[in-house]
């Protein structure tokens, strides 16, 4: 087979750029994706560049290996701005709230939330304690028994379990963790979760989440009593 021609080759290069910059907006990167990996360190300046101008930063950390877009604060030299909307936004910060954005944003539910901040304290702990292993690799059991103590008013485990195993879906769905190659059920839980979360506030959230939790199985369990007091009896 011939070598490709100058123009098959930029060709080739272009076609390879858009769609990372389209798989950045879908989410983000890992260093295993070898071609996209390397067509991004190769234009990184360009592609920062590009969404710096549709007001997105590029976070990419080559020691850990994954990138992904962020929403930044755009701001105007000018001590006044005027958004799209004609409302003065002052001390030239636009209103990150009335800007359109790219970026897909998910709403993530209570346990799904309650398992991220979970893995980053997990993480952490890991990279204190770990000296030769470089990834934290954790089984689908032991995702389960880190929730576990969270629902420990939930009396049928069955369905406890199921809810537990879609909740890891979800978080496997997000990129934090992935699925290793011939050991099902065995995942490796991504770095990339280091940047999403701060260490500095996993404590207080996980506080505030167990305490939301609390409230709504005793809410749940109010509501059980009253249907209860409220069945007619029937004699045997």
């Amino acid at each position: 087979m011939g070598e490709l021609s100058k123009e098959n080759k930029i060709d080739l290069s272009e076609r390879l750029y858009q769609q990372l910059l389209i798989r950045l907006l879908q989410g983000s990167i890992q260093s295993e994706e070898h071609v996209l990996w390397n067509t991004l360190l190769v234009h990184r300046s360009k592609v920062e560049a590009y969404f710096k101008e549709i007001g997105l930063n590029l976070r990419l950390d080559e020691v850990d290996g994954y990138a992904f877009l962020s929403t930044r604060k755009v701001e105007s030299e000018m001590d006044d701005y005027t958004d799209c909307s004609g409302e003065m936004v002052n001390n030239g910060e636009v209103d990150e709230e009335k800007m359109p954005t790219l970026v897909r944003r998910m709403p993530l539910s209570i346990d799904v939330s309650l398992l991220l901040l979970l893995l980053r304290e997990e993480m952490g702990r890991f990279e204190k304690e770990s000296i030769d292993d470089h990834r934290l690799i954790m089984s689908k059991n032991d995702l389960r028994q880190l929730l576990f103590p969270y629902y420990e008013e939930m009396s049928d485990q069955t369905r406890l379990q199921r809810k537990i195993d879609v909740v890891i879906g979800k978080i496997k769905d997000l990129g934090m963790i992935k699925e290793l190659k011939g050991r099902p059920g065995h995942y490796e839980v991504r770095r990339m979760i280091k940047s999403m979360i701060d260490a500095g506030v996993v404590e207080g959230m996980l506080l505030a989440i167990k305490g939301q939790l609390s409230n709504e199985n005793l809410m749940s369990k109010e509501q059980e009593s009253e249907a209860d007091e409220g069945e007619p009896y029937v004699a045997q």
